[in-house]
């Protein structure tokens, strides 16, 4: 059983889409503290010109809080995100999707936020991955990639698929066959936020 494990993602790229459309289980890893400099909380979107512009949730709490326990800053940023890419696409389609993957997110717990988000593009993309969370299976917190081990195993998985960063921080095929499991690397380049599909 193939599982990908990682943080919930505002706007996700269509290279993480893909990855989870590869997995069984993917494991929404919410029980480790936000990256407020990755692309957790935001994006960029790129209009017709090329021209960029990032959308950021407003996070109420520290970047020290565990995602799970992450509240976001009011709502009023749902209508600035629509105006921008309103304005950037100016394409009906566009537009429409991405009212409704905020109209989805519709709670101030970040994390239910995301996940409502992500159970949106699961069914807009025929997604037939069994999504699971972290908290829901262990109570360890930025446990490293041993923890990462005992999250693919309690979810019966033999494999773990992962971007190439997994080999930054260790989790190495020599790793995973040390503790009973295959990597398997996805190379997926398409960085683009899902939303730019409908271009």
């Amino acid at each position: 059983m193939k599982v990908m494990i990682s943080q919930p993602r505002y706007l996700p790229a269509m290279s993480y889409i893909e990855r989870i459309k590869q997995a069984d289980v993917f494991i929404i890893l919410d029980n480790v503290q936000r990256n407020p400099r990755f692309f957790e909380n935001r994006n960029k979107i790129t209009d017709k010109n090329g021209n960029q512009k990032w959308l950021t949730i407003p996070i109420e709490s520290s970047n020290r809080a565990l995602i799970k326990d992450t509240i976001i800053s009011g709502h009023e940023w749902k209508t600035d995100h629509y105006n921008k890419v309103k304005n950037y696409y100016n394409d009906f389609t566009v537009e429409y999707m991405f009212s409704r993957y905020l109209s989805s997110m519709n709670t101030d717990s970040y994390r239910d936020s995301l996940v409502s988000g992500l159970n949106y593009l699961k069914r807009l993309f025929e997604i037939k991955t069994k999504f699971v969370l972290a908290s829901s299976l262990s109570n360890a917190s930025n446990g490293g990639i041993n923890e990462l081990v005992n999250l693919v195993k309690k979810v019966n998985g033999d494999v773990y698929i992962s971007g190439p960063s997994c080999l930054d921080y260790g989790f190495t095929p020599e790793f995973a066959k040390e503790n009973g499991l295959e990597l398997e690397i996805d190379e997926g380049t398409n960085y683009m936020p899902w939303i730019e599909v409908f271009k």
